[in-house]
């Protein structure tokens, strides 16, 4: 380990957590700050939109991946956090972006892209939009593992699927600690309320209307409260995005208070498209901000057009095996 008095400025990593209510300017943030950093972003809401109104410089260093769950059959999937763990999982990460889907050995003629998340650097960004789209997949997921039916469950039948989706998105939390590039991952507000019982009764007597409210805290949005509490220390900055009074400036708000999570390497309140861009959040931090990004790819991403991937050939009748061919043989099926 360097001693941090000479540790290299390409360590000064910033993995931000943005809360804030729904059209209030958090994708176009995320998204804007690939004027000066190639951007990795899961797209799990509606980003797609708001990403085509930002300048060219911005989106030609944005690799999107349209992540969200659909509809099908008339049932709604759990493609996000299947998409994510997959992700989070392999070495290579292989997205066939001609049909947005997962690549496999059969998607030959089709545009592949090879993802190495562990050769991101300091030139890079993930952003995940939004943290509130993955928990409902997640929570989706593990309601169908459990045989709930989300709809109609119990208290008694949700315990089991709160708690697999808590494991499953501490896991995901630890992966966003751990990725060797920034991080922005976008979520929306949630409240915890902390209760205690009346004091000198019997908690066999206490029903939840006859609870005494301690304190209330705004969280990010999550599987449970008590993990939403939490959420903070898997970053280094947490901030609110606001409106200022005059309704006129988008803000991200860093300073600690009691009734909300916050803080981090700020305490302020500034407008993102000026003082607080993402680009001068790494500059404060002591990070280096590439005025062109390295290109992706060669380091962390692999495009193969589509037109030059071949289909594999199968194997001939008298056993024998036919030559691999250079293409995507060894994709997951």
């Amino acid at each position: 380990m360097p001693r941090m008095d000479i540790a290299p400025p390409e360590n000064q990593l910033v993995k931000l957590l943005i809360i804030g209510d729904g059209k209030i300017g958090k994708t176009h943030y995320a998204g804007a700050a690939a004027e000066h950093f190639n951007v990795l972003y899961f797209d799990g809401d509606v980003a797609t939109q708001t990403i085509a109104t930002l300048p060219t410089e911005a989106k030609r260093n944005i690799y999107l991946i349209a992540s969200g769950d659909t509809i099908s059959g008339g049932q709604r999937d759990h493609r996000f956090v299947d998409l994510f763990a997959e992700f989070s999982s392999r070495i290579k990460f292989k997205w066939n972006d001609t049909e947005s889907k997962l690549a496999s050995v059969r998607d030959f003629g089709k545009e592949v892209w090879e993802i190495q998340p562990s050769k991101m650097n300091h030139n890079d960004i993930f952003v995940l939009d939004s943290w509130t789209s993955l928990v409902e997949s997640i929570m989706l997921k593990c309601a169908f593992q459990c045989g709930v039916d989300l709809a109609n469950a119990t208290t008694s039948q949700m315990r089991p699927v709160y708690q697999s989706a808590g494991l499953m998105a501490t896991s995901f939390l630890q992966v966003i600690r751990s990725m060797p590039c920034h991080v922005i991952v976008i979520a929306h507000p949630d409240e915890f309320t902390h209760q205690t019982k009346p004091e000198g009764r019997r908690v066999s007597d206490v029903k939840e209307t006859d609870m005494v409210i301690d304190w209330t805290k705004m969280i990010p949005k999550s599987t449970s409260k008590p993990q939403g509490l939490q959420m903070p220390k898997y970053f280094t900055d947490v901030a609110w995005a606001e409106i200022a009074p005059n309704g006129r400036e988008r803000r991200l708000n860093f300073k600690t208070k009691n009734d909300r999570v916050s803080g981090g390497h700020f305490d302020d309140s500034k407008d993102m498209t000026k003082d607080y861009t993402f680009a001068k959040l790494v500059e404060r931090v002591g990070g280096v901000v590439p005025g062109t990004p390295l290109d992706p790819m060669g380091r962390w991403l692999n495009i193969i057009p589509a037109g030059e991937n071949v289909k594999p050939e199968s194997k001939v009748l008298d056993g024998t095996e036919s030559k691999p061919v250079k293409g995507l043989a060894g994709l997951t099926k």
